[in-house]
């Protein structure tokens, strides 16, 4: 077991990157795709459509952030593999947030398992402060079966992906894009507005007094 970050050179990056052009089974639950992160990852995932035995995206709809070209892309790149047992599925909940980071591998017959914050995008694997766990051996064997149950709860949330839910999806995340940019314009000009106090001449102002 070890820690990953995105602080050197062996990274969630990296590390995902190996770990996809290798595997023989992949289970993935994401909150957010981006188009940068699939594509960071895309090489190795390639590769993995190719050979591996199976191979299971579930990503998030909530707060409408997932870009939808990323999804449409992984769409397309899992519907090569002929033997048909690669699939995405879009997860969106009703109250709470579809929020997981979870990378699970079967590698040379062996499990890998990477969970933490680290979403499937260009933040996530490289440029944020992220940290996750990287379980291998006997520290895998035992957690399987609960990312089992965890797959399974998603039963009732999970949908699989195809071309009518992707495009009806595209079309609520432009709206909603739209709303956003417009929303932080109208903050930006009300925060110029704002006066910001300098914190440490507050400090030091106040310790004079005390």
């Amino acid at each position: 077991m070890k820690l990953l970050t995105n602080l050197g050179s062996i990274n969630h990056l990296s590390e995902l990157k190996r770990l996809f052009s290798t595997a023989e089974e992949v289970t993935v639950f994401v909150a957010y795709l981006s188009k940068a992160g699939l594509k960071a990852i895309e090489p190795g995932l390639a590769k993995a459509t190719l050979k591996a035995k199976s191979i299971e995206f579930y990503c998030g709809l909530d707060g409408v952030i997932t870009d939808p070209d990323a999804l449409s892309s992984l769409f397309k790149l899992l519907a090569k593999n002929s033997r048909n047992n690669c699939k995405l599925y879009l997860v969106e909940t009703a109250l709470e947030t579809f929020h997981p980071k979870i990378y699970l591998f079967r590698v040379a017959g062996s499990h890998q398992l990477v969970v933490g914050s680290a979403n499937l995008t260009s933040g996530g694997l490289q440029n944020n402060w992220e940290a996750s766990a990287l379980i291998d051996g006997d520290d895998v064997r035992g957690l399987l079966n609960e990312v089992d149950i965890f797959r399974k709860s998603l039963i009732d949330i999970a949908k699989p992906a195809s071309t009518i839910r992707l495009s009806q999806y595209a079309r609520r995340h432009q709206i909603v894009s739209k709303e956003r940019k417009e929303a932080d314009r109208r903050a930006d000009r009300e925060l110029i507005s704002v006066r910001q106090l300098d914190p440490n001449k507050v400090e030091q102002y106040l310790q004079q007094y005390r």
